[in-house]
């Protein structure tokens, strides 16, 4: 079993939380409480929320926009007025919850009481280039805590532990050697300190990209999703569809040292070197969700695949089989 205990998701969670708390601390008034707070509200609405008129948004007028605009949806409908609600409506809900909690906090002066969740983006917008990112344990507290929850869950269920754990952060100098054997190979390269899988070099040496789902291979917005969030801003790719094996760092991220300078691992890669420490050049059953079908696993397989590759042997399978979870329809 492995655990990505350092991606975007976890960056951007474990900074924001960091600078709430360090928020907390600060000696504002209780008026300066509610002007940042009330800044914070009217952000996250025009982030995620833009039917509520956010440029006049208060909590005063709150509860009326938020019947008008998005009534329908509480009731059960759909943003579209068309079939059954999906994750799109799921995330309206959420929003608005966040900001009932909000206008709740700013009616009684609550402070920061119930004003967590739309503070978390809001500070990151300003600070998030002021933390000092060398103190890993930003990150790693967060990822052992979730770690534990999972395992605790894992325990109550009477399930037994696996055999062995890899974690992500404990694998930098793998990593890194992996990504350059890769490079050597001619199946990647560097572009402005990160380093992008050459999709095209693969498959013209007679390799196939995207066997688990070949019709998503140009779906722009799974490749925008495969490469996360914080991979907005860098450069150099010479084909859309290349994926990050490396990411050169920016203010505010966790970074590693590497050949081609302070970065951290791109999302797919370490799932391709924990494994194949541990299991070699090939496995027989490779788990995970339906969802991760594409971009995550056919990307895992490709990298995989040119790390193994010889010339002379033909096209290599690093995973004989794949057992995938669907909610929908159980294990197939």
């Amino acid at each position: 079993m492995n655990f990505t205990d350092v991606d975007d998701k976890i960056i951007i969670k474990a900074r924001r939380q960091r600078l709430l708390d360090l928020e907390k601390v600060k000696p504002y008034t209780p008026e300066q409480i509610h002007d940042l707070v009330f800044k914070a509200f009217a952000a996250y609405a025009g982030s995620n929320l833009s039917l509520l008129q956010p440029d006049d948004l208060n909590e005063t007028n709150y509860q009326e926009r938020k019947e008008a605009a998005y009534g329908k949806i509480l009731a059960g409908g759909t943003l579209s007025g068309e079939g059954k609600p999906s994750d799109a409506e799921a995330k309206v809900k959420m929003h608005l919850n966040n900001m009932d909690l909000a206008a709740r906090s700013l009616q009684t002066r609550s402070g920061f009481e119930g004003a967590d969740d739309i503070l978390l983006p809001y500070l990151d917008s300003l600070y998030k280039e002021t933390i000092d990112t060398s103190d890993q344990t930003i990150f790693t507290d967060l990822t052992r805590a979730m770690e534990k929850a999972f395992n605790d869950d894992m325990t109550a269920l009477n399930v037994l532990p696996p055999d062995d754990v890899t974690r992500v952060t404990e694998y930098i100098e793998q990593i890194v050697a992996f990504v350059e054997r890769v490079v050597e190979k001619g199946f990647a390269y560097e572009a402005n300190g990160s380093v992008y899988f050459d999709i095209s070099a693969f498959e013209k040496a007679g390799n196939t990209y995207a066997r688990l789902r070949p019709e998503s291979k140009n779906d722009k917005a799974l490749q925008e999703e495969g490469e996360g969030s914080l991979s907005k801003g860098l450069e150099g790719k010479k084909r859309s569809g290349d994926f990050a094996l490396w990411k050169k760092s920016k203010p505010g991220e966790p970074y590693w040292p590497s050949p081609w300078g302070a970065g951290r691992p791109g999302w797919h890669i370490e799932c391709s070197v924990m494994a194949s420490d541990k299991l070699g050049d090939q496995m027989d059953i490779h788990s995970g969700g339906i969802d991760l079908a594409f971009p995550h696993h056919d990307n895992e397989l490709a990298q995989s695949e040119a790390y193994f590759h010889q010339c002379d042997k033909g096209e290599h399978t690093w995973v004989r089989h794949f057992w995938v979870r669907d909610c929908r329809h159980g294990s197939r």
